[in-house]
């Protein structure tokens, strides 16, 4: 907890960073656990503001973006307490519009504030949000959360800050996420997961919706599950997602339980690989993951990693040939988020192997630290090339090291343990994002490690 309270002085002040130093290696096999996905939480947060719904989460994870967002809450209004890893959100006294910059500017999820309250108060007024900075340039896109909401009905206007008003929502039947596509000819670029989530969103508010060509990964099917306690209607059928019935509305909480983290799945899939023991992952379901990770499961066949899913927990068995492989991300193949641990279990294959990214085209951050600690990989335009790995200890001494995103953070401490590295790893307080024990779960596995404040250093944007 402790940990979680500086990082949230590092977050409101933009003072301090923190780092993490790693210099002592006693990898093992081991168990250790997960809670839930926050990309599906901050869906649900949003559909509960937007139709004034009562709603009591398990499985929440212990991230900076709960914090926030329960911050957020009670400023315009409403109510919300986590404890012991369950969320409770009452909505039904939000009154205000205007969402606070000081809190939405430090996390990415705030965005879908917009339709959430144009949808519950008929306007807003937004000026930033936060989180890591991963899109070209640096930043998060926002127009297609606009345009989308243009296509409802809402009048935006774009300036300093951002205005919306919405009168009366327009009833549409029918709407093709291709159109948020870079491609006319398939679902590609950062733009299509956050459309089909706006959509979503709006079709509540109708009968009938269909969404045509839908990012379906992890988060959105979690979502529909949660709307069909809502008396939604949901039905896939070939590239069409199908909404129907209106919302039920009730005075008791609705009750959820969160899928589990897929990218926490995929990090520790990575540590068994990359240091070649087995690991079992506890969590509370496995809802959703034969589906939401069907091709990270397929990709993870082919490299030879031994997956044995049950109820409660994935038992993760490396073996010690991986087979080289070549991947597009893709937004129907694997996550964007999960690319760079495929990065790094792939310096273990038997010959070269490349991995093009069509969502996020310029996430290649973490290359440069990897190259540091001596993992044979370079990225050109949106592709990454990794060769098999050759142990080089003159590269491995007293390495420092910048974080500068959430995934970089974690694939970087990987990428130290793997090759048995004493490195230092600044502005780690990234990782809090996105990880509820990471560090409690390291050290299970045998990592030691120290913490250090940095109390006048500047962190990067939160």
């Amino acid at each position: 907890m402790k940990i979680y309270k500086y990082v949230n002085h590092i977050t409101k002040t933009g003072k301090g960073s923190l780092t993490l130093q790693i210099n002592n290696y006693h990898v093992r096999g081991g168990e250790i656990s997960i809670k839930g996905f926050k990309h599906s939480l901050v869906q649900i947060i949003c559909i509960s503001i937007a139709y004034n719904i009562k709603i009591k989460i398990r499985n929440v994870p212990n991230v900076i973006d709960v914090h926030v967002f329960c911050k957020i809450i009670k400023k315009l209004g409403g109510k919300a307490q986590f404890l012991n890893s369950t969320l409770i959100i009452d909505p039904r006294k939000i009154y205000c519009s205007e969402i606070p910059v000081d809190l939405s500017s430090l996390i990415h999820g705030s965005l879908y504030l917009m339709p959430a309250l144009l949808i519950r108060c008929g306007r807003f007024n937004f000026k930033a949000s936060g989180g890591c900075q991963i899109g070209e340039n640096g930043g998060r896109p926002t127009n297609h959360i606009l345009r989308m909401m243009q296509r409802y009905g809402a009048k935006i206007i774009e300036g300093d800050e951002i205005f919306g008003e919405l009168n009366v929502v327009s009833e549409i039947r029918k709407i093709d996420i291709l159109e948020f596509s870079t491609s006319r000819s398939r679902l590609e670029g950062p733009l299509v997961g956050g459309a089909t989530k706006v959509a979503i969103m709006f079709s509540l508010k109708q009968n009938y919706v269909e969404i045509v060509n839908p990012y379906l990964k992890s988060d959105v099917l979690d979502v529909l599950r949660f709307i069909k306690i809502l008396n939604k209607d949901v039905i896939i059928k070939g590239d069409k997602l199908i909404i129907k019935n209106k919302i039920i509305t009730t005075e008791k909480y609705v009750n959820f339980e969160l899928m589990p983290c897929v990218s926490e799945l995929m990090t520790y899939i990575a540590f068994s690989v990359t240091n070649q023991v087995p690991i079992c992952i506890q969590m509370s379901n496995t809802m959703n993951l034969k589906n939401g990770l069907m091709y990270e499961l397929e990709l993870l066949k082919r490299m030879n990693v031994g997956i044995n899913l049950k109820k409660n927990k994935m038992n993760v068995m490396p073996h010690p040939s991986i087979n080289s492989q070549i991947i597009s991300v893709l937004p129907e193949t694997i996550q964007s988020d999960h690319h760079p641990f495929f990065a790094l279990m792939l310096m273990m294959a038997n010959k070269d192997s490349r991995i093009i990214e069509e969502v996020w085209k310029s996430r290649f951050g973490y290359v440069e630290n990897l190259q540091t600690l001596g993992i044979n990989m370079a990225s050109n335009l949106n592709e990454v090339v990794i060769k098999p790995y050759k142990e080089c200890g003159h590269l491995k001494n007293n390495i420092n090291l910048d974080a500068k995103d959430v995934r970089t953070a974690a694939v970087t401490i990987l990428g130290g343990i793997a090759t048995h590295s004493s490195v230092s790893i600044n502005h780690i307080e990234h990782l809090f994002r996105g990880y509820d024990s990471i560090l409690k779960n390291l050290k299970k596995l045998g990592i030691k490690f120290n913490l250090k404040e940095n109390k006048n250093e500047s962190p990067f944007n939160s």
